[in-house]
């Protein structure tokens, strides 16, 4: 079976979700937007490259690639990325 078949447990707050509002929520409404936030703030799943049970490489393999200025890029954006939807969500 393909990986992208299967759900980690962590996405299980996303997939899950739902917002305690009574009624139906009229978009761009007060409640839309406490929904939206409740959302982000409940469900957020920030991308962690050190969980996954990554393969093992040679000493020199994970130097190599950690050395990539990609990889920096990366792990700043996701950085700022959650800051930005925990402060917006507060």
């Amino acid at each position: 079976m393909s990986d992208t078949l299967t759900h980690a447990p962590e996405d299980r707050a996303l997939r899950q979700w739902t917002f305690r509002h009574p009624a139906r929520v009229k978009i761009g409404s007060d409640a839309h937007t406490q929904m939206f936030s409740r959302l982000l703030l409940e469900a957020h799943n920030p991308c962690k490259a050190a969980v996954p049970d990554w393969p093992p490489l040679p000493p020199d393999a994970l130097r190599r690639l950690t050395s990539l200025p990609v990889w920096n890029i990366a792990r700043r954006t996701e950085g700022r990325g959650s800051s930005r939807y925990f402060h917006c969500a507060s």
